[in-house]
């Protein structure tokens, strides 16, 4: 869970952050919101706003460094596209009207 209600700064921050590398996507019927770093912070940040949670990739090739994912699925993730919608791009909104209108 969230640790506080989100600032207008935090929600902007995020918007921008998830417009440029979040993923907007349904698994197993259910909408999930996503985004995948090399670098823990952001993610950590998006934790600390959204709720969610962190996990750990190990790399796909030896070249590859580890990374982390930060996810929020059903509710959460309806809840989060909720909050940002209206700073998003009209290509990330049309992900987004995918995933919600289907869960209506």
């Amino acid at each position: 869970m969230p640790s506080s209600v989100p600032s207008p700064v935090d929600l902007g921050w995020a918007a921008g952050f998830l417009e440029g590398e979040g993923c907007f996507i349904r698994t197993h019927h259910s909408p999930r919101v996503k985004a995948v770093q090399v670098n823990l912070e952001p993610l950590l940040k998006l934790q600390r706003i959204f709720g969610g949670n962190i996990y750990r990739q190990k790399p796909y090739r030896e070249t590859h460094s580890p990374s982390f994912l930060w996810a929020v699925n059903g509710k959460m993730a309806l809840a989060v596209i909720g909050q940002i919608y209206e700073m998003l791009s009209a290509k990330r909104q049309m992900q987004a009207d995918a995933i919600m209108h289907r869960e209506r």
